[in-house]
């Protein structure tokens, strides 16, 4: 089953590829760029690869060039700079340095091969790997939801498909791969699994690799790094000595340090502070009155006008919540966090973007509670089976969806392909 839903997603992504002559558009080509400058240049100065989609690179598809010209800048230095952090390229660095080696043995032998590290081979390599990580991150939600709710596994199965076919992470592992979001879904859901582990225990051991998960989330997405409240709160409602809760904090702090080091290392280079990320001059500047209506309910990015199966998802962690689940309590509080994040942030309608794409990091969130809200119905067959017709329905309605995208009929291809 695993290796089929890779398949799937490898076929749409081929396809894409097959119609647009690219696997990447908007945020998705920074976070490429990383990878042509840590393989072919070595460095992290994106003045190559920022120059090279902004002026030679067109998209077949629009004609259009990959880039424009609002790269973000240093304000101090003038310089171009790549704001993103490095998670993405990291975590499919293998796949793009097995085609380039791969690419030059070829052109050794007088073989036709891209060299460049810009070309469809690298970009559909490394939207392969994120369909592994992608399809890994689903096993593990099934995984914590039958854990947690104590569903039947098809049940958990059940829930977990449908909440990644009916929301935004079906299209960010197919039609937009190289965004960071499919990897922050999986970076999620194994945080969630190794926090429920390390609950059972006292040791520091198992929460300090909670806090290294959370830390390597925080590399994928710099809001992920709110993922690590998820231990943290834990511990501080824990029943457990105040001496203990200090020691086990301090190790998911240190943990998280060891996670995002890379990143960090990479801060000083670039920007000369490890907490400078790049991101001049945009921030939360709507913390104290977020836009949680927009954030919900808005054409642009409303969760739940978008992915109405979630408003499913979180009437069954509510239920969770009344049958003391833990993952259920503690889902609902990251929820809500996430949202408001999202709502307390300057770019409210998030530019490019397929319904919610900042919350497909509470995938496993939903997943669990779409799972409890079968389990609230195992009494109530009829109820049952409409959840799982209208499920299946709702990811109809979100396949027809993507469609309409790539047609331009909705999103930002409505004007350029008119």
């Amino acid at each position: 089953m695993l290796v089929a839903l890779w398949l799937l997603l490898a076929a749409a992504q081929a396809a894409r590829i097959a119609n647009t002559g690219s696997l990447m558009s908007g945020d998705a080509v920074y976070h490429f760029a990383h990878l042509h400058s840590l393989v072919i240049d070595r460095d992290l100065d994106p003045v190559n690869e920022v120059r090279y989609f902004r002026d030679e690179a067109r998209s077949p598809y629009t004609g259009r060039p990959k880039l424009d010209d609002r790269t973000s800048r240093n304000p101090h230095t003038g310089q171009v700079v790549n704001k993103y952090p490095l998670g993405v390229a990291l975590l499919t660095l293998p796949a793009y340095v097995a085609v380039y080696l791969v690419s030059i043995m070829l052109a050794a032998s007088r073989v036709g091969a891209d060299v460049s590290g810009y070309g469809w081979t690298y970009q559909y390599a490394c939207g392969l790997m994120v369909a592994g990580w992608a399809v890994a991150g689903l096993w593990v939600c099934q995984r914590i939801a039958g854990a947690v709710t104590a569903a039947a596994r098809q049940d958990a199965w059940w829930s977990t498909l449908v909440i990644a076919g009916g929301t935004p992470w079906l299209f960010y592992t197919t039609l937009e791969p190289l965004f960071a979001h499919a990897l922050s879904a999986t970076a999620a859901a194994v945080l969630v699994w190794q926090w429920l582990r390390a609950r059972l225990t006292s040791e520091a051991a198992p929460w300090m690799l909670t806090g290294v998960i959370a830390g390597v989330s925080g590399l994928i997405r710099y809001q992920d790094a709110a993922l690590i409240a998820l231990p943290l709160l834990d511990l501080a409602f824990t029943r457990r000595t105040a001496v203990a809760r200090v020691r086990l904090c301090v190790a998911v702090l240190g943990g998280a340090v060891l996670g995002t080091a890379p990143q960090l290392a990479a801060n000083v280079v670039r920007f000369g502070s490890p907490l400078t990320t790049g991101y001049f001059g945009e921030s939360f500047i709507w913390w104290r009155s977020p836009h949680v209506f927009d954030a919900l309910f808005s054409a642009e990015v409303g969760l739940l006008r978008w992915s109405p199966i979630v408003v499913a998802a979180l009437a069954g962690l509510v239920a969770g919540v009344r049958r003391g689940w833990p993952a259920a309590r503690f889902g609902l509080a990251m929820i809500g966090l996430q949202i408001y994040l999202v709502a307390s942030w300057y770019f409210v309608s998030q530019g490019h973007t397929f319904g919610n794409r900042m919350l497909v990091n509470c995938t496993v969130f939903f997943v669990v509670g779409l799972a409890g809200f079968l389990v609230t119905a195992a009494s109530r067959p009829l109820l049952r089976r409409a959840i799982q017709s209208v499920g299946v329905v709702l990811v109809g309605i979100n396949v027809w969806l993507m469609w309409l995208w790539t047609r331009g009929g909705i999103g930002p291809l409505q004007e350029i392909l008119r």
